[in-house]
């Protein structure tokens, strides 16, 4: 554990999170921006894994580390797109797990989404007026989250907001109660097993005469 700039307090990645976290997890919702994650993921899985695609993507893990007892994921199809129907498949199988809700925008003509990230902010201010949580996690990264972290807050919220370090604004995770950086290593343990299984390990390294990008090694699975 560290201290970020400004003060805010910066923790291990959420695998450690779940004994740690809050003593009910009934009162903890995670809200994810679905656009966030997909991009942050593959830009970080990339960096090692070529085919890396967001479809990988294991949604009870993440659930089961951020200790979460309900997921509200917010997304927008573009029905013009290529992968459309992949899309819509895959968000039919998100809403179907046990305690996720899928809440869907739209896109405009400019092809940007729209109502996603309004939406997410409503149901997290309705849920914390309402009593309903004591903690929010945030998968985000967007400066336009802060005010709804610092509404969070100011109605007694405790949230954490979990961000990838190469793409989110500073000035988002440090203004929440704790900032949490989601590594490769996170994102590997968000990977479906069976993408896994196909797969090595990351592991990341400190040889500082390593010639591999950010000191990372691919070790074969045992």
């Amino acid at each position: 554990m560290g201290e970020a700039e400004g003060g805010r307090e910066e923790v291990a990645p959420p695998q450690s999170l779940a004994a740690s976290q809050m003593s009910n997890p009934t009162q903890n919702y995670a809200f994810i921006d679905a656009n966030y994650l997909r991009r942050a993921y593959e830009d970080s899985m990339r960096r090692l894994l070529a085919d890396a695609s967001w479809v990988n993507i294991d949604f009870v893990s993440i659930k089961r580390s951020l200790n979460a007892s309900k997921v509200f994921y917010y997304d927008a199809v573009d029905e013009d797109a290529a992968d459309v129907t992949e899309r819509v498949t895959r968000l039919d199988a998100i809403a179907a797990l046990d305690g996720f809700h899928v809440r869907q925008g739209t896109i405009s003509p400019k092809k940007t989404q729209k109502q996603v990230d309004v939406q997410l902010a409503v149901d997290a201010l309705l849920h914390a007026f309402n009593k309903n949580i004591w903690h929010a996690s945030l998968i985000a990264g967007d400066l336009y989250f802060k005010p709804l972290v610092d509404a969070l807050i100011n109605l007694g919220v405790h949230v954490h907001v979990f961000y990838d370090p190469h793409s989110a604004a500073k000035r988002l995770h440090r203004v929440a109660d704790i900032g949490v950086p989601v590594t490769l290593k996170t994102f590997w343990d968000w990977s479906a097993v069976e993408y896994q299984e196909i797969h090595t390990v990351p592991r990341i390294t400190r040889n500082e005469n390593d010639n591999h990008p950010g000191g990372i090694h691919m070790v074969m699975r045992s």
